[in-house]
């Protein structure tokens, strides 16, 4: 899971920000309504993140994104191709300055730190630490470092990582990471840490990002729901009990002359509870234009059992999103993933919340999986009319431009040390915690 993420000198974020898992008391203070045990145990399975429109928001998101795609395709590129980065601009210092991200996360039992920096396109820093905790204390041992002294990329790794690692090292770039370089190279002691990363789907780690555009995510569900059978009850339950009218899913093809077909019944590969990489078909990396169309049965006039399917272009654009989102929540649970989400659009408030139960949940979220998104939903931050809250307070996190410089400040609602029973959705509306928008009367300058 991961337990921190850490980012400097990226886009609005100036100055270093964390966004922080650790759980205070091992969830013993947890003020959530759920009547069962909470997933993550002293780590939070979810991060939701608030403020005001061009606080900053997305870019933290979007922060895990690109360290990610620089991870996994640094390797990939030119030798003279410069890395991208995309620092702070509204000043004159910081172009010149470095990007730096680091994130902090615990895979198959074992804790590492993994930081990087970048400068002028090439990699100033990298490196990867270990902790491991022996009896009564805990020790911390560096696996790999990276610098440049006179003008020279130096690497230094520990006797512990084994095997050919001068030839990784020989191949690794100024504009290549050395973790890159070593899972280009299926360098073995580094590719867990590098699949918890940048892993593909179904391989247990990995950041998984949303496909990108609604209409890559709707093939991205329909493909998976036709490979999996497991996936196709798992989303006729999930419609059906949003309430949307609709009582069951299919799939046709588009080829002409070809018949409508209901989804293909193929069981469901399990490995001790976990989705199989055999069950689970990279399907996001499918055409854009695929040959399959999803056809979703409403309840008839009249409330009778026979079902009417109706055509896929007229469905709802609220139906269409949490079809969208369906195969990487159904994804991240089953593998214990990281699924990032900037803004749940087009979604009722109540289906958000059930959402997010589903990862607040041990039985529903048994490995660990977290949901990290941005929202405008105050809803979220209420106890939902009486009836509980649905997020911790060291789950709320906020985002603030300073008025002078522009730089994004990150920061959670646990640093304001709430009761409980605080109603945080109607402080926050009120100012108490920033993060608002300081509006102008617009009637009176319309007047």
């Amino acid at each position: 899971m991961l337990v921190d993420f850490t980012v400097e000198n990226f886009l609005s974020i100036r100055d270093r920000q964390t966004l922080s898992f650790v759980r205070p008391g091992n969830g013993s203070a947890s003020r959530l309504a759920i009547d069962e045990p909470l997933a993550g145990g002293d780590l939070s399975p979810v991060a939701a993140i608030f403020g005001p429109n061009g606080s900053g928001k997305t870019n933290v998101i979007e922060a895990m994104r690109y360290t990610r795609r620089l991870i996994a395709q640094s390797a990939r590129r030119a030798p003279n191709e410069p890395l991208p980065m995309a620092p702070f601009l509204l000043d004159d210092v910081s172009s010149s300055r470095p990007f730096f991200a680091e994130f902090h996360f615990v895979v198959a039992e074992r804790e590492f730190r993994y930081s990087l920096s970048l400068r002028d396109g090439q990699v100033e820093t990298e490196c990867l630490k270990e902790t491991i905790q022996r009896s009564s204390k805990r020790a911390t041992s560096t696996l790999f470092s990276r610098f440049i002294k006179d003008n020279e990329t130096i690497i230094k790794t520990s006797s512990i990582l084994t095997g050919n690692k001068a030839a990784v090292i020989g191949r690794t770039r100024r504009n290549c990471l050395f973790l890159s370089q070593a899972a280009q190279d299926n360098y073995q002691p580094l590719i867990d840490v590098y699949n918890w990363l940048v892993g593909e789907m179904a391989t247990g780690y990995g950041l998984i990002e949303l496909t990108g555009s609604q209409q890559r995510g709707e093939v991205a569900t329909t493909n998976l729901l036709v490979h999996d059978a497991g996936f196709h009850d798992w989303l006729t339950r999930l419609l059906v009990g949003a309430d949307l009218g609709i009582m069951e899913v299919s799939v046709r093809s588009q080829r002409i002359g070809t018949d409508a077909t209901p989804v293909a019944a193929v069981d469901s590969i399990k490995t001790d509870g976990r989705l199989s990489t055999e069950s689970v078909v990279i399907d996001d990396r499918d055409p854009i234009d695929s040959d399959r169309e999803p056809v979703l049965m409403h309840r008839r006039a009249g409330g009778d059992r026979a079902a009417h399917p109706v055509p896929w272009s007229l469905e709802s654009t609220g139906t269409k999103q949490l079809w969208t989102l369906a195969a990487d929540i159904y994804r991240a649970l089953g593998d214990g993933a990281r699924l990032l989400v900037d803004e749940f659009e087009g979604l009722h408030p109540a289906i958000v919340r059930e959402i997010v139960r589903l990862f607040q949940t041990a039985s529903t979220n048994p490995y660990g999986a977290q949901l990290i998104f941005t929202s405008h939903d105050t809803n979220l931050l209420g106890n939902w009319a009486g009836q509980g809250y649905m997020l911790d307070r060291d789950q709320i996190w906020f985002t603030e431009k300073d008025y002078f410089s522009g730089a994004t400040s990150l920061y959670s609602l646990s640093d304001f040390k709430v009761r409980k029973d605080l109603d945080t959705e109607s402080a926050y509306i009120r100012g108490a915690f920033g993060a608002v928008p300081m509006l102008t009367d617009l009637v009176e300058m319309g007047k």
